[in-house]
């Protein structure tokens, strides 16, 4: 390397992602940390899973290159460019493509292959991209909604904006509060709030938001805040810089949501000279913890982590259940000269050892080519509810065969035209009977 070289390596600075998000599995810092012998790799089945690289402002690189881990010499990958996607083939373990526009966030979406990946590289930025700059800590609150794993705390600190804390007052959240204690004393400059359930716009408007909130550091005196009633992110800044370690948020005044009374903060984090600290705390894996100890030795654990897909081909229907309570379950259907493509997501919990609920939004993108159709037309909405999971087996003969007889009769009738989902043949498969979600599938 030339001297002149070796300068401009220097003198590039680092950039630090705003989020750094797997769907499932751990150590993803490690696609981002320069060495080859580490990686993230998802839990359970790869097929669906991927990464979320979010920056802070719009980019313009020139090429993404993705390094597969030891033994990943070969797999598919989707690379979605702020929903623009790109095919990308790992051959000899290595991929690149080069998007021609600015973006801000990238989902890599595995499509084939282990899963495993080494490294990401992003080329022609001006510094080398890093994972979030994070503190440790711990959260409390005043009160959580039931059920807590929809809703817990641990949600503002995530990285996801469509998940949340839900406080679980009688009230519309005014009074409600929450405690962000650092493991160490940090120097905060401002306060950085993801105002209201950014999951979507219909969960924005419907659910309560902060409007007034007062902030003590270490127990002085209040900061009084005020937030804008929007989406996105609202960088507060402080009268002056404070250091401390317990930092209290109490909620004075809220915004009424159009439908509910609950209030909602999406995503909470800090500021300090060197610009936007994140919260580290162990919540989403203590509580991914505790739901495989609530399903060990249950029907329900051989479905967390699989990935389940329709047993009939025109089901069309793809279910992924997580442990760390996220849920995404894709389905595609065509009725008469309109094709539907539907994607839910969201939070999941467990009801009982043969019933699950969900709690996500629901996005819908309907295609009409016809001459004077009506063109594509895309809505986003709340869904959720029970949801019954039941292997075939279990049912018994009679009961399933009561089921196959209603399903025949109306739109679910796709997931059981087929000679695979008769009893026999279906043994092993898993019936999933809820408002939001409905279909015949099995472990692939």
């Amino acid at each position: 390397m030339t001297l002149l070289a070796m300068a401009a390596a220097l003198s590039l600075g680092d950039i630090y992602l705003q989020s750094l998000v797997p769907t499932s599995g751990a150590g993803i810092d490690a696609v981002l940390d320069g060495k080859i012998d580490t990686g993230w790799k998802p839990e359970g089945t790869p097929i669906g899973e991927g990464i979320t690289f979010r920056f802070e402002e719009p980019v313009d690189v020139k090429s993404v290159e993705v390094q597969g881990c030891a033994g990943s010499e070969t797999a598919e990958l989707d690379l979605v460019f702020d929903g623009f996607r790109r095919e990308v083939t790992l051959k000899d373990g290595k991929g690149k493509t080069s998007p021609s526009f600015k973006w801000r966030t990238l989902f890599l979406k595995v499509e084939s292959g282990s899963g495993c990946i080494a490294e990401v590289n992003f080329t022609g930025l001006a510094g080398n991209v890093k994972p979030p700059r994070t503190v440790h800590g711990k959260v409390s609150v005043s009160s959580v909604l039931t059920p807590a794993d929809a809703y817990h705390p641990g949600y503002m600190f995530d990285g996801r904006l469509d998940f949340g804390w839900v406080e679980g007052s009688k009230g519309t959240g005014e009074g409600e509060w929450l405690t962000i204690t650092l493991d160490a004393p940090a120097t905060v400059s401002a306060l950085e709030i993801w105002n209201g359930y950014q999951r979507s716009p219909d969960h924005f408007q419907k659910n309560c938001r902060p409007k007034k909130v007062t902030l003590s550091i270490d127990g002085g005196e209040g900061i009084a805040l005020e937030l804008a009633d929007r989406d996105g992110p609202q960088k507060l800044p402080l009268p002056k810089a404070v250091k401390g370690s317990a930092f209290k948020l109490t909620i004075d005044e809220v915004v009424k949501g159009s439908k509910y009374t609950d209030m909602v903060i999406s995503e909470v984090r800090f500021h300090d000279e060197q610009g936007p600290l994140e919260i580290d705390t162990d919540d989403v894996k203590e509580r991914a913890a505790a739901l495989k100890t609530e399903v060990s030795g249950k029907p329900l654990e051989a479905l967390v982590g699989a990935r389940m897909t329709s047993v009939c081909p025109e089901g069309q229907l793809t279910v992924k259940l997580r442990s760390n309570h996220t849920f995404a379950f894709y389905e595609d259907t065509t009725r008469g000269s309109v094709s539907i493509n539907e994607v839910v997501d969201g939070a999941w919990i467990v009801k009982s050892d043969k019933a699950i609920e969900l709690f996500g939004r629901r996005q819908k993108i309907s295609v009409d080519d016809r001459p004077y159709g009506s063109g594509t037309r895309e809505t986003v909405q709340i869904t959720g509810g029970p949801v019954n999971v039941t292997r075939v087996k279990d049912l018994g003969k009679d009961a399933y065969a009561k089921l196959l007889e209603k399903w025949k009769k109306g739109p679910a009738k796709r997931h059981v035209g087929c000679a695979g989902a008769s009893f026999d043949a279906a043994g092993d498969a898993v019936v999933l009977e809820g408002v939001a979600l409905t279909g015949l599938v099995t472990v692939r």
